[in-house]
């Protein structure tokens, strides 16, 4: 499930207060969310994706980039191609490119169409580790 009006900050220093009572607002390590985007309107927002985990139930946040394992001897530029999207990093020694994908509407289309597509293996949502403390 994603939350596309939801507006995600990072709080090093811990500044902004969260009323965990409230369901609209909520935390995850040093990010701080509201899922309807108030609230933090005149904060500087991270273009980060709000969304909830199926498997867990928990929140997380997405770069909104797909890591995309691929078969072997495939064309990789044909593959980026065809779905529209620019290449963010590849490793072509391990058969993995990670995608950008401009929306956040079309994150899990664009996921689901990867999946489907008979030169991939796998693919995963870049999801941001948040209980890594920034120094």
């Amino acid at each position: 499930q994603f939350f596309p009006d939801s507006v995600v900050v990072f709080d090093s220093k811990n500044v902004i207060s969260v009323d965990i009572k409230n369901k609209n607002f909520g935390q995850l390590g040093q990010y701080k969310f509201s899922l309807d985007g108030s609230g933090f309107a005149k904060l500087k927002a991270n273009k980060l994706i709000l969304a909830k985990d199926n498997l867990s139930g928990h929140h997380v946040l997405l770069t909104g980039k797909i890591s995309v394992k691929y078969k072997r001897g495939i064309d990789v530029n044909q593959l980026v191609q065809d779905y529209g999207l620019s290449i963010s990093s590849h490793f072509a020694n391990i058969h993995r490119v990670f995608l950008e994908v401009n929306s956040s509407e079309k994150l899990q289309y664009i996921n689901k169409m990867l999946l489907n597509d008979n030169r991939v293996l796998n693919t995963k949502l870049d999801m941001v580790d948040y209980n890594q403390f920034v120094r």
